[in-house]
């Protein structure tokens, strides 16, 4: 009697690994979601479901619901969905799932606002040359320091250098972490930072 042949999955670990979540990871995931609307101009809920739930629509799906007929064509190829089921699974636990709705409606209920600050700090820096990243990393490091009393400041902008180095060019963080700086003396000036016991230590 012949032995079984073994049959391996195309991703045996992402089958088997998951990935727990933390404030890190989320910041990486509201930085996709938010260089996604910047650039597409696609609804940020639509983005947030996508990427950070992972809850992926397919033209399958869609067609489904309004078509009863049998030549559907998924909106993926065969190639495109082995890619999407790479990915390990994340576990967030549901501090991290409110911390991720928080920041990226934050973010987007106080754009314009830290938009208008940031130019107002870049000298000799066209707002429209800053990339899509920074300016994002941005607006999420001001976001953190503006409306979560419990992250520490110096918290905030280390996280921002770091997701700068990983994401960004190799001296954006440079940049992103001078005009962070600027904002920040801008914000405890006008007192707009208040933060808890725990966001001072």
């Amino acid at each position: 009697m012949k032995p079984k042949k073994e049959t391996l999955s195309e991703f045996p670990i992402s089958s088997t690994k998951i990935v727990y979540g933390s404030r890190r990871k989320v910041r990486e995931k509201i930085l996709q979601i938010l260089v996604a609307h910047l650039v597409s101009n696609t609804d940020a809920q639509f983005l947030y479901n996508h990427i950070f739930k992972r809850e992926f629509n397919t033209e399958e799906d869609e067609v489904t619901s309004t078509r009863q007929d049998t030549d559907i064509v998924p909106i993926y190829s065969d190639e495109e969905m082995l890619n999407r089921n790479s990915d390990s699974l994340i576990k967030w636990p549901p501090r991290y799932i409110e911390f991720a709705t928080e920041l990226l409606n934050f973010s987007l209920k106080n754009h314009d606002f830290i938009v208008e600050q940031i130019k107002s700090v870049s000298e000799n820096w066209d707002f429209d040359r800053i990339s899509p990243i920074d300016k994002v990393i941005i607006i999420i490091a001001s976001v953190e320091m503006l409306c979560f009393p419990d992250i520490p400041i110096k918290a905030t902008i280390n996280e921002a250098v770091e997701l700068a180095k990983i994401y960004s060019t190799d001296k954006s963080y440079l940049f992103t972490n001078g005009i962070i700086e600027k904002l920040k003396n801008i914000f405890l000036e006008q007192n707009l930072i208040i933060k808890s016991e725990r966001g001072n230590k």
